[in-house]
């Protein structure tokens, strides 16, 4: 009787402890899958990713990084996720592609399991950048400047390229001056900018600088007018009276009219029309002065772009 006890204390014992076993390891289970992170949970916009290429490595890259944004967790392949042979679909330029993630059994990090399936944009081929060091002609020609100790501008450069470089479409935002070597009178190095689309490399172009000429100011004359003095008599019954008067300008610019102002307070005896070029005569204009009332010594001012102005004294005489 008393063996029959002792084997049943003995049952009894190891019965209590398989059973403690048993819930030991459910919690441990428990508590595993609590501290997981579910891919699952990952919907929405955020299934779409945009890689930087269309191949396998990259759109890993991608998801990797997709997933420890959404559930914080730096996860790697092989030891957390697996993706099988057929879980990768290439994007292209007329379909998305796709990568199907599934969380690897035995990862502390993963729920075991749970899968995300991501949606890949296709990512299009960037256009060929143009090597600046293959540029045709770098002799850029001359440069002139207000002195011969002046070096052209970026503007001008890029110009330059332009013109001597048929259909180089090279614009400033493209290109920087090189500060080595540093830009000198006969040359410079133009680099292209990083984010530049369309150039890349760098190129040493050479030029040369000479002084521009200074452009001839113009003078203001009036024909036919001595002393610069005018005598306009009214019509019979003192009506108004229109006179013509020629202004001819030396060095004059092209598409560049003179101006005729009549001094204030003489609205009611002298106006100036608007002056007009003369056909198929440079530099020759004409203005229409209309005497309407007697006075003396009525000033008209002629201006002309960086001439000197020419003051006209004009007597409207009575007529009678």
């Amino acid at each position: 009787m008393k063996k029959l006890l002792s084997l049943l204390a003995a049952t009894g014992l190891v019965a209590t402890s398989g059973s403690v076993a048993v819930a030991c390891n459910k919690k441990a289970d428990d508590k595993a899958a609590a501290t997981t992170k579910d891919l699952s949970t990952i919907t929405g916009d955020s299934l779409k990713l945009a890689p930087t290429a269309n191949d396998q490595a990259a759109a890993e890259t991608a998801a990797i990084a997709r997933i420890k944004e959404k559930l914080s967790v730096d996860v790697v392949k092989g030891t957390d996720f697996t993706i099988g042979e057929k879980d990768f679909t290439a994007a292209t330029s007329s379909a998305a592609g796709s990568l199907k993630v599934t969380a690897k059994t035995g990862s502390t990090k993963l729920t075991e399991g749970k899968t995300v399936t991501f949606s890949l944009t296709y990512k299009a081929a960037e256009a060929a950048k143009t090597d600046l060091s293959k540029m045709t002609t770098k002799a850029l020609g001359e440069f002139k400047l207000a002195t011969v100790d002046t070096k052209p501008t970026l503007t001008e450069l890029v110009s330059a390229v332009n013109k001597v470089n048929s259909n180089y479409d090279l614009a400033e935002s493209d290109v920087e001056i090189a500060s080595s070597p540093a830009q000198t009178t006969t040359g410079a190095t133009l680099t292209a900018k990083s984010d530049s689309a369309k150039f890349t490399g760098s190129v040493a172009v050479t030029y040369t600088v000479a002084k521009a000429e200074e452009a001839k100011k113009p003078v203001i004359t009036l024909d036919g007018i001595s002393e610069n003095k005018l005598d306009i008599t009214l019509n019979s019954g003192n009506a108004k009276k229109d006179q013509d008067v020629t202004i001819s300008v030396a060095n004059s610019v092209s598409g560049t009219l003179p101006t005729v102002k009549v001094a204030d307070g003489n609205d009611a005896n002298l106006s100036a029309g608007a002056v007009s070029a003369i056909q198929d005569q440079s530099g020759k204009f004409k203005v229409t002065l209309s005497a309407k009332a007697a006075k003396d010594s009525i000033v008209v001012t002629f201006s002309y772009a960086k001439a000197d102005n020419v003051t006209l004294t004009v007597n409207v005489k009575a007529n009678g």
